[in-house]
């Protein structure tokens, strides 16, 4: 709840609801990805032992990318 608060208090007027929506749909979003990758790896003999080095590889990755920029 800190952030949108933070982005609705920080944001110019004209653009503050329309960026609030979109960090909630991002968040959303990216549950929503989170659920259906681990939906994949349930199907697979030892999927909960391959979800935790796959979210460890997009984190890696999410974070290079953001040191770059």
């Amino acid at each position: 709840m800190t952030i949108p608060m933070y982005i609705a208090e920080s944001a110019p007027s004209d653009i503050r609801g329309r960026l609030v929506s979109i960090n909630i749909v991002m968040v959303a979003a990216g549950q929503f990805i989170a659920n259906c990758v681990a939906g994949l790896f349930s199907f697979t003999e030892s999927g909960w032992r391959l979800v935790y080095p796959t979210a460890i590889m997009m984190y890696d990755n999410v974070t290079l990318v953001l040191i770059k920029v």
